[in-house]
């Protein structure tokens, strides 16, 4: 499965097969579910910001998103993002497999969790990408001589609006990419 950010995936070569809604207890998610193969294998699209891209980050319902996710039981969700680079080898045009994420966002639902459940269940986020996965995409990348840059802290800003030159600043001392 993918999730696409404000960069779409190509159309003409998706070459969708069919769309699917799927309600959840948490509303809408960001998109009908797009179906396209690629090599014989069905892949799976969800667009985050909506077909046409107007969703913007602090309104998108990643709860109704995620639930819908799991009522498909994808093998692998990999979610696209064009992003600013920080660091001098992130130059336009770099392609990430990230290892780390540093959330900055707030006012967002973070959680199923609304406190009436018995006892809290804390989540261990300390390796927050699969390695299993960022393997494949790196062996991946390679084996099409694609240049990736291994690692890297995923820094997440509230948007929509860009950062300003001393948040960047302030987001490259806190070791973002």
């Amino acid at each position: 499965m993918i999730i696409e950010g404000s960069v779409k995936l190509s159309q003409e070569e998706l070459k969708i097969t069919r769309t699917q809604a799927i309600p959840t207890p948490w509303g809408e998610p960001s998109a009908p579910f797009e179906f396209t193969e690629v090599e014989d294998k069905e892949i799976i699209v969800l667009p985050r910001h909506g077909r046409v891209c107007r969703k913007p980050p602090h309104l998108i319902n990643y709860r109704a998103n995620m639930w819908a996710i799991a009522q498909l039981a994808p093998k692998a969700v990999v979610a696209l993002c064009s992003v600013g680079g920080i660091v001098e080898e992130d130059k336009p045009g770099s392609i990430a497999v990230p290892d780390q994420i540093i959330d900055y966002t707030w006012g967002r639902e973070t959680s199923y969790n609304k406190g009436d459940s018995e006892t809290i269940t804390f989540i261990d986020f300390t390796e927050p990408f699969s390695e299993q996965l960022r393997e494949k995409l790196l062996d991946a990348a390679d084996d099409l001589l694609i240049p990736v840059i291994d690692g890297g802290t995923y820094a997440v800003r509230q948007g929509p609006r860009l950062e300003t030159a001393a948040e960047i600043k302030k987001l490259a001392q806190d070791g973002a990419h």
